[in-house]
């Protein structure tokens, strides 16, 4: 058998050796990286290799209170040292605990998380972990439930929408036991509404076999502030479970409303959305007189500011016939990161609205390394 011949046979060999099942030998002095999020390479490639045993873990049926927890075990399989920068879970349902940060070549360690549900449905939450891996820098672990709620709310989140200044707002919320055991005991109202409404509870008349049903009356006063107003309903519950025991179920439930009048602006507030460190910025808003009439705009002064420098200009349009006015807000992000707040008192001569708040929210970015 000639030389050619010999090389294609041994070839064929190895082809129906793989298509079987087998795996190729690796060569001696290497093994493979197990980590599911990237490739395989030899441990003898150098560098920290940041593998998990298991990448996702399904906890299955469980229900919208309580606490589930779960452990990814984790090993250096690299030849030098691996160090895990951070760990991020991308809701705040998710709680995670790892005792160190840096492990030799063979160390490995337990990544904790803790599972809290909050929304119902089919629920899938990642963990981001970022190291010093040189072929796998950023990594995931998944956790995922179908989670039955005990109580339905409708609507899940409440909008009043427009108000008219001077007016108040009245509206309800709907409450059915999604659970036979549950029971809801309270509300409290918190956040920028509170001072201005009241929600109380009370249950409402079902029919025989149905699941009880509660209302929650929320009642905004007339005396409610001009612009975005925000608050959350805290409910309180008891959940009577089939073992006896009783545990307690609380559920937060957003509510907002836009007061106004006859100011209008061309954005509810001084949105600066991301911010990069270390530079100026700046944001523009209009307000004008809904019906097309003059009006004196007083002053504009930047109040309860965190940080950014901010500064605020009155510049009248000009040609508006003193009807609409820019507000130039001014800022620099040099040595600060984080949340930028505030808010932009505004004093006119518009009955009813001779002072009103313009709020100011952004984040500035931390530097980059």
């Amino acid at each position: 058998m000639n030389s050619f011949l010999l090389h294609v046979l041994i070839a064929l060999l190895m082809l129906l050796q793989v298509g079987c099942g087998s795996e190729p030998t690796p060569p001696s002095g290497s093994a493979p990286d197990v980590s599911a999020n990237g490739p395989t390479r030899p441990i003898d490639s150098g560098g920290p290799v940041l593998s998990f045993q298991t990448q996702s873990h399904d906890f299955g049926d469980v229900l919208d209170f309580g606490s589930h927890d779960v452990e990814f075990p984790f090993v250096n399989a690299g030849t030098e040292t691996l160090q895990v920068f951070e760990v991020r879970p991308t809701c705040g349902c998710t709680t995670t605990k790892l005792q160190k940060k840096i492990f030799a070549p063979g160390e490995g360690d337990t990544l904790r998380l803790t599972y809290s549900p909050k929304s119902s449905g089919r629920q899938v939450k990642k963990v981001m972990i970022r190291s010093n891996d040189p072929v796998n820098p950023l990594q995931s672990v998944e956790i995922s439930a179908d989670v039955t709620p005990v109580i339905k709310i409708n609507p899940p989140s409440f909008s009043f929408g427009s108000i008219d200044i001077g007016d108040g707002a009245i509206g309800q919320i709907s409450l059915e036991a999604a659970h036979p055991g549950y029971t809801a005991t309270s509300v409290r109202l918190g956040g920028r509404l509170a001072p201005h409404a009241t929600a109380a509870l009370r249950e409402v008349q079902s029919d025989e076999g149905s699941p009880r049903q509660w209302v929650i009356d929320v009642v905004i006063e007339k005396d409610v502030p001009w612009g975005i107003q925000n608050g959350s309903i805290g409910l309180t519950g008891a959940l009577d479970q089939e073992d006896g025991t009783r545990s307690r179920h609380s559920r937060s439930i957003q509510v907002n409303g836009t007061v106004s009048g006859k100011l209008q602006t061309s954005e509810p507030t001084f949105r600066l959305l991301l911010l990069e460190p270390d530079k100026p910025f700046s944001k523009r808003i209009t307000i004008k007189h809904a019906d097309g009439e003059a009006f004196n705009l007083f002053s504009a002064t930047v109040l309860e500011a965190r940080s950014g420098n901010l500064q605020v200009q009155v510049l009248p349009v000009a040609d508006s016939g003193g009807s609409e006015y820019q507000l130039l807000l001014t800022g620099d992000t040099t040595g600060f990161t984080g949340a930028i707040v505030g808010k932009v008192n505004v004093r006119t001569d518009v009955p009813g609205e001779e002072e009103i708040d313009i709020r100011i929210s952004g984040v500035v970015m931390p530097p980059e390394g």
